[in-house]
């Protein structure tokens, strides 16, 4: 772009210099070169004046640039004919399409662009130099042209495809035919020759194609020529074609209006015209008239249509009324297609034959003869009176459905939106459906083509079969059929539409003729539900409501005799806010009132939301966040406050399910009225669709009550005493209601002791009258009130107190469970005036091992219980004073799970606390009391109720009700009887293919009216593990010990073979088995009332039907023998009676802990998690068992105020000792069975082997030599390690090592010194916390250092030290010898590995010793060192280092100097001393004694010396003589001239060697002089003595050398 301005620029300046400017040519001219004139284009050509043209798209022309902005984007894309934006459906993206361009001359830029989009949110923009020319056009359905000035210089234009964030609607792109752009230049150069099939005049800017039945045969013609008679021609021909004669295809054929019920068919041609010799086709009259299209009737020859409420179909000839329940839908139908309907219009834009769409009798078509590009539409205008549709049937063929492009479509447009689209297909017949609100709409069809190059396909074509329109008025429509009402509508007859159903109403099936109430504690707000909503907790409704009552915002607990009143915090004004969320979203929330007047929550239409609950983006549109409100106690102490709630909001959160929010109302009286802040960010993390909220406010507290105060007594002074009232809690919790009595003075007299049953009325002790009861001075108490009563606190398993623990907690009523942690208690300090007791009753379910309670008075522990799923009552004798009662619940496991409550304590009372009750206490409702002086009220009994207090009796049930024990009221009983409900079958055994089927009721009080069933005979076969001799009559035997049978009926069983067992199963599919019968028990404690505990039905169990309060039921199979590792699974349930269910209870929050579970339990050991979801649907467990003994065990708990029962159905267990053969197993790896009758296979024993078995082993393999098996089991023998061996040549248990090791190169190490050491202790100093204890080479064996889970001693080198356990790290020990490179020194010795230790992580346990070779360590010690190495588990592998004498090598023989002593008295003694550093003298050569004796000289000896002495003078002389001879030579020479200068230099050279050896011989003197001061430079000077030798030499060399050339010379 830089070098096209710069270029543009020079140019410019040499035309001013020039003083020359350019010609400028207009559009359809040229510049005449050589006159420098414009001359006009001829006829057959034209021009752009300068200009370029844009319109084919097969590639990007120059010039161009496409980009795109947003994720996932795609810019335009070339499409040969068009180009177009890309990008559809994706969303907040931009497509751009750029072009630069540098105008000589004014110019414009010229395009033709079409765009289908979301309306006012996606579209196309154009822009000029950065300026929007076109600003978004979202939908502009056929090519449109537009043009804009231009003035000369650079400008820059992008055409922009934008999207928003959501929604696509239509084709979701732009399209872009050409562009044409004048002013490049100041003139063209030459006018262009049209093409084929095109023409053009003088002075033209462009050609024209020729029109149908004209051609033009060459390139530059003038004008189109038009074809003979005889001929015809598409547009755009280059030639002509023949005619052929018409035939009967090119007519088609119409009928004339109806006349006294008939019509003539008429022909005409089909257009456009092909064919010659056209004739007129005579008219055929006595045509029936056709039928009237579905929903109209014929009446004196004209169709008409059917009256409201009224149908007709094309099977019938008269109009038949709808009935109940049914609406006459009415329609306008199109299915004949004589001619265009008066509301239809069509045209055709482009390369088009016909002109628009052509009415074919039966069909719509496209019309022929259209050429490459073209766009053909149909338009029908609508008017519905009510919400409808269209229908409409099509047939698309697009010929070249093989090409990657598209080139052939058919859309179908509402309003100018397209809905429907379909490219290059062929598709016959296809119904296309859409929606239509009322009012006025515009619809069509559009089919087109987009053929590049002119490429394009005759064949290519689309129908419109059949229009069919609802939702118009009877003026404009009848129907053709009743439809059925849908839900939520209902018709009463003969009408042509369904009614809805009106608030408080609901439809739930189709075709009604009514709607239905709402039952009560329901609604329905909206007109046309199809469903009541439940209301929320708390609130209620009558039949028929169309909203629920809050009560006046207020909430009442029954149970508790707990009020709260929110209506001071009600609004009709405002509502509450705004809250925010740290993502800047605004919440609104109000209280009771779904409309205050300031319609705070607005939804995108700026309308009220209905609503509690609203969240209000940053655009200001509100969303609906729960318009049912409910309330709902807190968990923790309902008088701590409640929880209000509103469910039921707008569905979302990427999720099909209704936002809700929830407001935490806690009692705060001194906050006031308090205002609502978010709950941490508002929205649940673990739920983005809750909303949660806090408001602490003084009306969150209950109503104040005569409960919520009490009193005491002043000192009895003169005969009197004051009686003081106060509030019970303190901060006081309640706030309104009634108020606090004034205190009064009463009479008195001292030290009257009532006892239970009586209460003093200050002189005397009076018993309590009937309906009434005291406990003397005693007190039960209040748990509800747990906090302000006890003290309490909590211990965690890393032993922090009242950090990552919890305490005691309060659930449902009067329940305390037991926190988690390692230790959770709460005490009570209390003074007794009197002697008392002090009693409790707890209950233990899901104790684990190392659990218990224990319970202490004045730290002393008095009572401790560790055992299993019981109620107990425990009562303790208490002695007069002051007193500390403390319950403690310790857990020992090393675990934690919160969700297992252990134990719960209940009925904490204490009697002796005063000296007399100053009041009785009247019996509650559901109780009684009919005797005076009672100590307590009895519980209603069975079918009866008491709805009042202080009742002396209870009332019986009416004959069709009932009741369980402590009832307020009585119960309906269901009005029929069922099996598995009310009671149960009893079969006889089978015989002869049939047995008896007796019943039985499960509750000796049946809950429904009716009798038993009559007995009967029925039909029974064996099941698999049986067999019966007769195919007709079943005796069925169990299968014989070693034998099985599959399938049911069977008459015979099969026997297993060698490596086989027939293992026995108990499938308890049919509960009335002999085993359960005979083997299982079960019982109930705590509310039981009827129930004795699981019920065994005909194939199912459930748990029985006990009260609303705490229960335990229990089935259990005591003693179930596991001989083969097999499984047990069930399925399970559990259902909540609705009945009893309290709704005042929010049974789905999971703060209130669990409201009821079945637990599994294996030898004690509860499942943990995996049963403690309820569910009413039946869900599958399954569980491993191992062999042994087992008690399995199933409880079903459910805690206060609900109701229901745990059923199981499909109890397998197999691998039992017991039970029927039904499965036969191959004996597997490890195992062998040696019988051909086994019931079970058995385990290898050490020393042997089973693997790759297919048939199962008859015997197990020993292990070879060098190989061993330590376990029984065993698949497989381990090889002994390098350095050890088995203890048996076969069948080896173990390998051996006597501690010493040797290798290849006669190199051997002894470590039993350091084995001789015993067991180490190792601790490892980056981690004080983690302990070892290791042996070299004996396996540790002793429980008091290395056990297992099961405190059996384990089979190690090394363990690391566990908490319950130890850890084995190595078994198998395996050795190497090493070489250390350690602090840049290099280190000898030898690694030992102990391998195959326990599996961690999926990984053996390993331990690696390095033992280091230092002599300076003596025996030294293990350490553990930190090495972390790539693909190695650091939990898996340990790495120890032993520096230590002992890691170093035995030295051999050749390691030791041979040192003789001084010969004394003819003996001498020889020792050996190791000369090496890498090796231990553990065996040193013993010391040796030798002969000796003082040397002698032989005469001999003296006569060699002298000799030898001369010899050696007289050849140093001779040398010398030598020497000097050639010396003199040396002189003479040199004195000669010949050689002067040869000699000059030799003679300096050799100088020069002289004065450098000369010198060196003097600092070797003086070397030799400090010899003795400096030891070590010695090495320099022998470096320097062997320079100075090797200079003389090469002097030498060089003399005798130089002599000889001089010599020869």
């Amino acid at each position: 772009m830089k070098v096209l301005i710069l270029l543009n620029f020079f140019l410019f300046l040499n035309l001013i210099n020039s003083k020359t400017f350019p010609k400028i040519c207009d559009e359809g001219q040229y510049l005449n070169q050589e006159n420098n004139s414009c001359v006009n284009c001829a006829n057959g050509t034209y021009s752009l004046g300068g200009g370029i043209l844009y319109n084919n798209w097969t590639s990007l022309p120059e010039n161009f640039q496409i980009t795109c902005t947003g994720n996932n984007c795609i810019s335009w894309i070339t499409e040969g004919s068009y180009i177009k934006s890309g990008n559809s459906g994706t969303d907040s993206t931009d497509s751009i399409l750029k072009y630069w361009v540098y105008l000589n001359k004014d110019g414009k830029i010229e395009f033709s662009y079409k765009v289908n989009s979301q309306e006012n949110k996606d579209g196309f923009i154009f822009y000029i130099d950065g300026f929007p020319r076109i600003n978004l056009e979202s939908s502009i359905l056929e090519y449109q042209t537009v043009s804009f000035f231009l003035s000369s210089g650079i400008h820059q234009f992008e055409w922009v495809y934008h999207k928003d964030s959501s929604i696509s609607t239509g084709l979701d792109c732009a399209q872009i035919e050409y562009i044409k752009v004048i002013g490049i230049n100041y003139s063209a150069n030459q006018c262009e020759l049209c093409s084929k099939g095109y023409s053009s005049f003088s002075t033209s800017s462009e050609c024209f194609i020729c029109e149908r039945n004209y051609y033009s045969p060459k390139e530059g013609s003038e004008q189109c020529l038009q074809c003979n008679s005889t001929e015809y021609s598409d547009i755009g021909a280059d030639h002509c074609i023949q005619r052929e004669n018409c035939t009967d295809d090119d007519y088609q054929f119409y009928f004339s209006d109806c006349e006294n019920n008939k019509r003539t068919k008429k022909w005409r041609l089909i257009e456009p015209s092909i064919c010659s010799n056209v004739s007129d086709k005579p008219d055929e009259p006595g045509y029936s008239c056709a039928d009237c299209n579905p929903g109209s009737v014929m009446n004196n020859s004209v169709c008409e249509f059917c009256q409201e409420g009224f149908q007709r179909n094309q099977s019938s000839s008269v109009c038949s009324p709808c009935e109940e329940g049914h609406k006459a839908s009415i329609a306008k139908y199109i299915t004949n297609f004589i001619d265009l309907p008066n509301e239809m219009y069509t045209d055709c834009y482009g390369e088009c034959g016909y002109p628009g769409w052509r009415p074919m009798v039966d069909y719509l078509d496209s019309g022929v003869g259209h050429l490459g590009f073209i766009q053909n539409s149909i338009v029908q205008f609508i008017n519905l009176s009510n919400p409808g549709n269209i229908i409409f049937n099509y047939t698309l063929q697009c010929e070249n459905v093989t090409t990657y492009q598209v080139y052939c479509g058919f859309n179908f447009f509402i309003d100018n939106v397209v809905y429907y689209s379909m490219y290059d297909k062929n598709i016959t017949n296809q119904v296309v459906e859409y929606n239509l609100t009322s009012g006025e709409h515009t619809v069509g069809w559009i089919f087109w083509k987009a053929y590049p190059n002119r490429s394009y396909s005759n064949n290519d074509f689309a129908r419109i079969n059949q229009i069919i329109i609802h939702g118009v008025s009877p003026q404009e429509g009848g129907a053709d059929t009743c439809q059925i009402c849908p839900e939520g509508t209902y018709s009463e007859g003969n009408s042509s539409f369904c009614s809805l159903c009106k608030p408080g109403q609901y439809g739930n099936q189709t075709g009604l003729s009514k709607c239905y109430d709402c039952q009560e504690n329901t609604f329905s707000k909206d007109s046309g539900s199809t469903s009541c909503l439940d209301c929320g907790p708390g609130t209620t409704s009558q039949s028929g409501a169309s909203e629920c009552n809050t009560h006046n915002c207020t909430f009442t607990i029954n149970e508790l005799n707990i009020t709260y009143n929110l209506q001071p915090l009600e609004s009709n004004n405002s509502m509450n806010g705004p809250v925010f969320d740290s993502y800047g979203n605004k919440y609104y929330l109000s209280i009771c009132n779904q409309n205050p007047t300031n319609n705070t929550c607005l939804d995108e239409n700026n309308q009220p939301i209905l609503t509690y609950a609203c969240q209000e983006s940053s655009s200001n549109i509100s969303i609906d966040i729960g318009n049912i409100i409910g309330f709902e106690t807190l968990s923790s102490n309902p008088r701590d406050g409640l929880i209000v709630s509103f469910g039921n909001g707008e569905i979302g959160c990427d999720s099909n399910q209704h936002r809700n929010s929830s407001i935490t109302f806690n009692c705060d009286i001194v906050s006031g009225i308090g205002h609502p802040i978010p709950d941490g960010n508002v929205i649940d993390p673990q739920n983005p669709c809750n909303f949660k909220f806090i408001w602490n406010t003084q009306y969150a507290c209950p109503l104040c009550t005569e409960r919520d105060y009490s009193f005491f007594y002043t000192d009895c002074i003169n005969a009197q005493r004051q009686k003081i009232y106060y509030w019970i809690e303190n901060p006081k919790k309640c706030f309104g209601g009634v108020s606090l009595p004034a205190n009064e003075i009463v009479s008195c007299t001292d030290d009257i002791v009532c006892g239970a049953g009586q209460y003093s009325n200050g002189t005397d002790c009076v018993d309590c009258s009937q309906g009434s009861y005291s406990l003397g001075g005693g007190v039960i108490y209040n748990l509800s009130n747990f906090n302000q009563i006890f003290q309490m606190g909590c211990v965690s398993f890393d032993n922090i107190v009242n950090q990552n623990c919890s305490n005691w907690t309060v659930i449902g009523n009067q329940t305390l469970f037991a926190g988690f942690g390692k230790e959770s208690w709460f005490s009570l300090i209390t003074n007794f005036e009197v002697d008392g007791k002090i009693s409790f009753v707890f209950e233990s379910f899901a104790i684990l091992p190392n659990q218990k309670l224990v319970f202490s008075i004045d730290n002393e522990a008095f009572f401790t219980y560790e055992g299993l799923l019981e109620f107990s009552q425990h009562s303790q004798p208490i002695s007069n004073g002051p007193h500390i009662f403390k319950w403690n619940f310790t857990n020992e496991n090393d675990f934690d799970n919160s969700s297992l409550y252990s134990i719960i304590i209940q009925q904490i009372s204490a009697q002796g606390i005063a000296k007399s009750a100053d009041a009785c206490t009247v019996c509650p409702p559901g109780s009684y009391s009919n005797q005076t002086g009672s100590s307590k009220c009895e519980l209603c009994p069975i079918n009866t109720k008491q709805p009042q207090n202080n009742s002396i009796d209870c009332i019986p049930c009416d004959e069709n009700y009932y009741s369980l024990s402590g009832q307020t009221e009585c119960i309906p009983k269901n009005p029929q009887c069922f099996e598995g409900i009310d009671y149960y079958p009893v079969y006889s055994p089978c015989k002869s293919n049939s047995q008896s089927k007796n019943y039985k009721w499960y509750l000796a009080y049946p809950t429904c009216i009716g009798n038993l069933p009559e007995p009967e005979i029925v039909e029974c076969h064996c099941n698999p593990g049986e067999y019966s001799n007769s195919s007709t009559d079943y005796n069925c035997t169990t299968c014989p010990k070693g034998s099985y049978s599959l399938d049911q009926d069977a008459q015979k069983c099969i026997q297993a073979n060698l490596g086989q067992a027939a293992i026995l199963s108990l499938n308890l599919s049919n509960f009335i088995d002999q085993f359960l019968i005979e083997e299982h028990k079960t019982f109930c404690s705590g509310d039981c009332q009827l129930s004795t505990g699981w019920r065994i039905g005909d194939n199912y169990l459930d748990s029985g039907i006990a009260g609303n309060q705490e229960v335990n039921s229990e089935f259990i199979f005591p003693n179930v023998s596991i001989i083969e590792d097999g499984i047990i699974s069930f399925d399970y349930k559990l259902v909540m009676n609705q009945s009893q269910k309290n709704k005042n209870y929010n049974y789905n929050n999971k703060e209130n802990g669990f409201n009821a579970i079945l637990e599994f339990i294996i030898n004690g050991e509860p499942v943990i998690g995996a049963l403690d979801n309820a569910t009413e649907n039946y869900q599958h467990a399954s569980f491993p068992l191992s062999k042994g003994i087992y008690e399995l065990r199933w409880v079903y708990h459910q805690q206060c105020c609900i109701q229901g029962q745990a059923y199981l159905l499909n109890i397998f267990i197999n691998g039992t000792s017991v039970g029927k053969s039904q499965q036969l197993i191959n004996c597997d790896n490890g195992y062998f069975s040696n019988e051909t009758d086994s019931i079970n296979c058995s385990l290898c024993e050490p020393g042997s082997f089973t693997n790759s078995s297919i048939n199962g082993y008859s015997s197990c393999f020993l292990c070879e030599n060098g190989t061993f098996s330590d376990q029984y089991g065993m698949q497989f023998c381990l090889d002994c390690g390098n350095g050890t061996y088995s203890n048996k040549v076969n069948g080896s248990t173990e390998c051996l090592t006597d501690c010493i090791f040797s290798f290849d190169n006669n190199i051997q190490f002894n470590l039993t010194t350091l084995n001789n050491k015993g067991i180490n202790s190792i601790i490892n100093p980056n981690n004080v916390t983690e302990k070892f204890y290791y042996s070299v080479c004996d396996k540790i064996s002793n429980t008091d250092f290395c056990k297992d889970s099961n405190g059996n001693a384990l089979d190690t080198y090394i363990c690391e030290i566990g908490k319950n356990y130890d850890i084995n790290f190595g078994k198998v020990l395996s050795i190497s010898e090493i070489t250390a490179l350690i602090n840049n020194e290099n280190y000898t010795g030898i690694r030992i590995n102990y391998t195959y230790g326990d599996v961690i992580n999926q990984e053996y346990a390993q331990t690696q010793v390095d033992f280091i070779c230092d002599l300076s360590f003596g025996i030294g010690v293990p350490v553990v060192i930190e090495k972390h190495l790539n693909n190695q588990d650091p939990n898996a592998i340990k790495y120890l280092e032993w520096r230590s004498q002992y890691g170093c090598r035995i030295c051999l023989s050749s390691d030791y100097d041979r040192i003789e002593g001084d010969c004394n008295k003819g003996t001498k003694k020889i020792t050996y001393i190791p000369n090496k550093d890498d090796c231990v003298s553990i065996n040193p050569p013993p010391s040796e004694t030798e002969n000796c004796s003082v040397m002698e000289i032989s005469p001999f000896l003296l006569i060699l010396f002298p000799i030898l002495f001369v010899f050696v003078i007289t050849f140093l002389l001779i040398f010398w003589c030598q020497k000097r001879k050639i010396y003199h030579k040396y002189t003479q020479l040199k004195n000669q001239r010949v050689g002067e200068i040869e000699f000059d230099l030799a003679d300096d050279f050799l100088q020069d060697k002289t004065q450098s050896l000369t010198q060196t011989e003097n600092e070797h003197e003086n070397e030799n002089q400090n010899e003795n001061e400096n030891e070590n430079e010695n090495e320099n000077e022998n470096e320097q003595i062997q320079k100075r030798d090797e200079m003389i030499l090469e002097s030498e060399d060089i003399r005798k050398n130089w002599v000889l050339s001089q010599l020869k010379f």
